[in-house]
């Protein structure tokens, strides 16, 4: 793949986006994505025009990340969709995403890693969540991480 860029959405990419789904349905077949799919997440609470990233190569769309922000007690960007041809475009799309998580004073980063590409380069550095769910996590900004975690009066867990 050469000359991958990473830039945001823009919304003459969804036919492209659409036939990169299509695409992939051969390696994950259990895993469905549509336009239907596509509008939701772009929908989500948290995810901005801003925060809709992607890749592409040569005029082809490679892949495609869509981070919301999350509001806790601190504030988490967690990666929502991560769809990527291979290894390289998912790698790229992640440190744009953790590239505006730092621009925007997000303080963890978090993502459920794909199961059809091989993630174990691209998560160096990040820490497992939950093993079933494959969910990673980054942390940005530890203060607010560890003033969250270390409060006994919240009535919120994280």
């Amino acid at each position: 793949m050469s000359n991958l860029v990473i830039r945001n959405y823009r919304q003459e990419d969804l036919p492209e986006v659409i036939k990169l789904y299509s695409a992939s349905q051969i390696k994950a077949p259990f895993i469905f994505r549509d336009k239907n799919y596509f509008d939701y997440f772009t929908s989500y609470p948290g995810v901005k025009a801003d925060s809709i990233f992607i890749a592409t190569s040569e005029d082809k769309i490679e892949g495609v990340a869509i981070l919301a922000i999350i509001q806790k007690r601190y504030t988490m960007g967690r990666i929502i969709e991560l769809w990527a041809t291979d290894a390289t475009a998912q790698n790229a799309l992640l440190q744009k995403a953790v590239a505006y998580c730092c621009r925007n004073d997000i303080d963890a980063v978090e993502v459920k890693a794909p199961t059809f590409l091989d993630s174990g380069k691209t998560f160096a550095g990040w820490q497992m969540m939950d093993q079933r769910e494959v969910m990673m996590a980054k942390p940005l900004s530890l203060i607010p991480l560890l003033q969250a975690l270390l409060d006994t009066t919240a009535s919120a867990k994280i």
